[in-house]
């Protein structure tokens, strides 16, 4: 449901924003949830036009709302897995299943075959 997926987007940026605003937060973590709270700007910003039609049919198979909604998800995705895994990096954190499904693929992983 894609306006699950916008509620989630919008309650993430909110808590970014919140975390943002407590300060005393090193600059490498500050600049890593920025990142993160830029991803939803943007994503919410592909998605809300055309009267929400891409949020509404943004998961049906072969609507045009699929080619923006999808990639626009995914693109997040992306963001995110890259400053989840700074972030933990730098903290010593461990990353658990499902969340670590997002985090790039360490140079020792090996890529499946196509």
């Amino acid at each position: 449901m894609p306006e699950h997926c916008i509620q989630s987007v919008l309650d993430i940026r909110r808590f970014l924003s919140e975390e943002l605003g407590h300060g005393s937060l090193s600059s490498d973590f500050v600049a890593s949830l920025r990142a993160m709270r830029a991803a939803c700007r943007k994503l919410l910003g592909t998605v809300q036009h055309d009267d929400d039609r891409v949020i509404a049919f943004g998961f049906s198979r072969g609507h045009y709302a699929s080619w923006v909604f999808l990639p626009a998800l995914g693109e997040l995705r992306g963001v995110f897995g890259v400053h989840l895994a700074r972030i933990a990096a730098l903290h010593g954190l461990d990353v658990e299943e499902p969340l670590s499904s997002i985090l790039p693929a360490g140079p020792e992983e090996e890529v499946p075959n196509s």
